[in-house]
């Protein structure tokens, strides 16, 4: 998250294409509202005995075959990011 807003005293999430000149994918998230950040919220969260196990990514959540390679590298914080989107989704 970063600071939005006047003064820079709310937060928000950025967003971005990885495609030069965009391909659009932005544009339609916006459009959506704030369902995209539901979703996300919903992949994150699977149930209660998930959350006090997990705390980066698992098989169960995000973390595909494909992916366990990019978070050794890059670890992703879990409990972060869905506190994040839930202080995104309170406003």
């Amino acid at each position: 998250m970063v600071p939005t807003g006047e003064g820079g005293l709310t937060r928000g999430a950025v967003i971005y294409d990885n495609v030069p000149g965009g391909a659009g994918h932005v544009r339609e998230l916006l459009a959506q509202g704030k369902d995209w950040l539901r979703a996300a919220q919903g992949a994150l969260f699977v149930s209660e005995e998930h959350h006090s196990r997990c705390k980066s990514a698992c098989l169960d959540c995000i973390l595909s075959f494909d992916a366990q390679r990019a978070m050794a590298r890059w670890p992703f914080v879990r409990l972060q990011a869905i506190g994040a989107l839930n202080q995104l989704l309170s406003d």
